[in-house]
């Protein structure tokens, strides 16, 4: 009876009202997930059991609060950002709009850019390896991961995508 629409990306919430809007088969509701983080850490939370619409989206808005998504990705233009030159081809690492790392090196971007995150209040690090991501590169991130956050257990799963080289969602 009621559909409930994962945007994950801040672009498209819009039109995903639009079109719940326009569909009248069932309650479609849009929950405002702005990245793949959020609309990670809501699902895995899912729980239909009370049956009432409202409380299912108020706790998945809850469990998207506070949860990080980070990425590694190519840049595809010079230019400067939060007081970084950037040069096209060279990895870049950053969270929402803001880019921490840059480098060369793709594992040291992701690592600075790890760095950069603030791990006090979270305990997950789920990292998404894209398509071109390389297997010994991703053991050196994850140890890395393992060794510079002991209490945060880091989950590695293939994510296929092609954009970002990694994903970090940080719950």
């Amino acid at each position: 009876d009621t559909i409930i629409v994962l945007p994950n990306n801040g672009n498209v919430i819009l039109t995903a009202r639009q079109a719940a809007g326009m569909y009248d088969g069932a309650d479609v509701r849009v929950l405002e997930s702005h990245n793949i983080g959020e609309g990670h850490a809501a699902i895995t939370m899912l729980d239909t059991s009370s049956g009432d619409t409202e409380q299912i989206l108020s706790d998945l808005s809850m469990a998207m609060e506070g949860v990080v998504t980070a990425a590694v990705s190519t840049c595809s233009r010079d230019t400067e950002a939060d007081g970084l030159s950037l040069y096209r081809g060279e990895y870049i690492g950053f969270v929402g709009d803001n880019v921490l790392s840059a480098d060369n090196d793709r594992a040291d971007t992701a690592r600075r850019l790890l760095d950069g995150i603030d791990f006090a209040d979270h305990e997950v690090c789920i990292v998404i390896c894209g398509r071109d991501a390389d297997a010994c590169e991703t053991d050196a991130i994850r140890e890395y991961l393992a060794a510079t956050h002991p209490g945060c257990e880091v989950y590695v799963t293939d994510g296929g995508q092609d954009i970002y080289h990694y994903i970090f969602i940080i719950e």
